[in-house]
């Protein structure tokens, strides 16, 4: 009994870690001191990996887009693995619905809804308010990444023949959706500049960094406390939920997103 408990207590881990975000990972592998404002880069390997993956899944074959899905679920993680089971029922949609997208038969996926799902989840597990997002950090995150991936985050955001105000498209392909919001969630989770309100953000001018490369540079972790909450959080929550409250998460993933659903909103 002890030991499925164990299991039991994983797999809600590692499901849970999915769905805030597809894997609490070091989407960017950022952290930044509070009083210097400085971001530090680590895993800038990982970024190449999947620059060179969103490269060929232009193409729109299943297998180079089962590829770059393979990268964005494989990229350096924070968190107890996701378990194999639903890690493959979760990839296939997205692959799916990546395909899909790219054929023109279902929606992009937009920022608000990103937004909404990222505050809807924080809400539902009672996390600090620091981890709910808004639209002007989704924004600056996408811009975070395409700077780092070009050929993957980049793809699809410049509308070309419109105005400065306009000339990023607020919608992108399931795939680079999954990869923003497991980008983010690993900034909730250690980037002091990442860790406030949505009124505090929005009221904060942030700057770009310099893009980011491959190199022998390493992340100085700066001491945070929050980070500790974050991941005391976690386990705690993985301790509470209920299998079944996991996979529930995972729907509303696709559901909040609107991913594989077809005919409403085509870009």
């Amino acid at each position: 009994m002890i030991f499925q408990r164990t299991l039991l207590s994983l797999a809600i881990t590692g499901l849970i870690g999915a769905i805030i975000s597809l894997a609490t990972r070091p989407a960017c592998g950022q952290d930044s001191s509070s009083e210097s404002g400085q971001s530090m880069t680590s895993f800038k390997s990982a970024y190449g990996v999947l620059n060179d993956h969103g490269s060929l899944a232009q193409q729109g074959d299943q297998n180079s887009v089962r590829a770059l899905a393979d990268a964005v679920f494989s990229f350096p993680a924070a968190h107890p693995p996701i378990p194999a089971a639903i890690e493959r029922v979760m990839k296939d949609r997205l692959v799916r619905a990546e395909i899909s997208y790219r054929q023109g038969k279902t929606s992009s996926v937009r920022e608000e809804d990103v937004v909404s799902l990222i505050n809807s989840i924080a809400r539902k597990i009672g996390a600090p308010d620091y981890v709910l997002t808004s639209a002007s950090q989704i924004r600056h995150s996408r811009m975070l990444l395409a700077v780092a991936e070009p050929q993957f985050m980049g793809e699809g955001m410049a509308r070309p023949g419109t105005n400065l105000n306009e000339a990023i498209d607020p919608t992108m392909s399931p795939l680079q959706a999954a990869h923003l919001i497991g980008f983010l969630a690993t900034q909730k989770a250690i980037a002091a500049e990442f860790q406030v309100t949505p009124e505090e953000w929005d009221r904060t001018a942030h700057r770009m960094p310099p893009p980011l490369s491959g190199g022998s540079a390493q992340a100085r972790l700066v001491h945070n406390p929050k980070r500790r909450e974050m991941y005391d959080k976690f386990w705690a929550l993985a301790s509470t939920l209920e299998l079944k409250d996991g996979l529930d998460m995972a729907e509303e993933f696709f559901r909040t997103l609107r991913i594989d659903q077809p005919g409403e909103g085509l870009q």
